[in-house]
């Protein structure tokens, strides 16, 4: 005959070691840090972005105090999926110079980088980790007529002055530029807004700087006019950039993440600010109706956000291509809000560029 006490302290002892198991492989994903983050910054009641604010189109204070851009933009992003929403006091835009970056992520007092970061091996085993990619450039060169530079031409660099910005990775580029092509040019760095002045005034023969933008330094020079120069065709390297997280959170790494690829596939589908809601309450596509949270779940529950996490992001900023269009467009630099430029690598894979992000499904 059984006895029933102990066949109730076997089973229960089962399924207790069964329980054990399972919140043992729960676990397994939830390393130590796991979620702190984004308590850290609930508890604050705003989430801090670590930026440049003389970047115009990128990061600036416009003239009603206002930060504006496109890394604040992705501030507000962020804010709205953390909170629900962005407002003035939930999201703030602390100011740093390039050279302040490692600094600055090592200690950990920011809870995002949204300054225009090149991602390097270095910068992601010593600073943080980095998201997704933001935009996609390299190295460009302007140079005088004067100097006698020849465009395209490393060589005729050689025993020239540059100029570039302190801080940046293009210092590291510009000394790669000298191994590979045999030359040697005494390079002057500037704070950011000081290169485009430095090159103005004949402090250098050329300026080192992202590809995506030398029409619009070379326009925006004043003592000179753009047929004085030449914007080279040639790129040297690689500048992919990015947004940063400090390291040692997987949640807080993740939702930032999800961030960026709701505003890409959300252009994808043709999801945008104007229509956002209606897309959300009407849309026939499976894949919209997941995207926005009206349908199913990609994790929101795991990321503590809120099933329509993604409306409520669009609704602050819009799309990806939205972004974009608001300060790298014509009408972007008409109204001097930022600089026009070819959206190329960064346009969607569907329309030859290079923005493929996963679905969230």
């Amino acid at each position: 005959m059984l006895n029933t006490a102990k066949v109730f302290a076997v089973a229960l002892a089962a399924t207790v070691l069964a329980a054990m198991y399972a919140a043992a492989q729960e676990d397994a994903t939830k390393p130590a840090g796991y979620g702190h983050r984004l308590e850290q910054v609930r508890d604050r009641g705003k989430i801090l972005c670590a930026d440049n604010t003389e970047l115009v189109a990128w990061s600036w204070i416009d003239e009603d105090g206002k930060n504006r851009g496109f890394g604040p933009d992705y501030c507000r992003a962020y804010a709205a999926a953390v909170f629900g929403d962005a407002t003035d006091d939930n999201w703030e835009i602390v100011n740093i110079t390039f050279a302040e970056r490692p600094t600055v992520m090592q200690s950990g007092e920011i809870d995002v980088m949204t300054i225009a970061n090149t991602w390097t091996a270095h910068r992601e085993v010593h600073w943080g980790n980095f998201v997704d990619i933001v935009h996609y450039a390299g190295l460009g060169v302007i140079s005088s007529k004067d100097s006698g530079i020849v465009p395209n031409d490393w060589q005729t660099l050689d025993g020239t002055t540059g100029c570039t910005g302190a801080g940046t990775n293009y210092v590291q580029m510009a000394a790669d530029m000298e191994s590979e092509y045999g030359i040697t040019f005494e390079l002057a760095l500037y704070e950011i807004g000081g290169v485009r002045d430095a090159y103005d005034a004949g402090r250098c023969d050329f300026v080192l700087t992202g590809s995506d933008g030398t029409g619009s330094f070379v326009r925006q020079l004043t003592r000179s006019t753009p047929d004085d120069h030449n914007i080279w065709t040639s790129v040297f390297g690689k500048d992919p950039w990015a947004m940063l997280v400090p390291h040692g959170d997987d949640q807080w790494f993740d939702l930032i993440r999800m961030v960026g690829w709701i505003l890409v596939n959300a252009e994808e589908l043709g999801v945008t600010q104007d229509n956002v809601e209606d897309m959300f309450a009407n849309s026939p596509s499976v894949k919209v109706q997941r995207l926005l949270g009206a349908e199913g779940t990609w994790g929101q529950d795991r990321l503590q956000i809120a099933d329509d996490v993604a409306v409520n992001i669009i609704k602050e900023v819009g799309n990806f291509g939205e972004i974009i269009h608001r300060y790298y467009s014509a009408e972007a630099e008409e109204k001097g809000w930022g600089f026009y430029r070819e959206r190329g690598p960064d346009n969607l894979y569907l329309r030859g560029g290079l923005m493929y992000v996963p679905e969230n499904t």
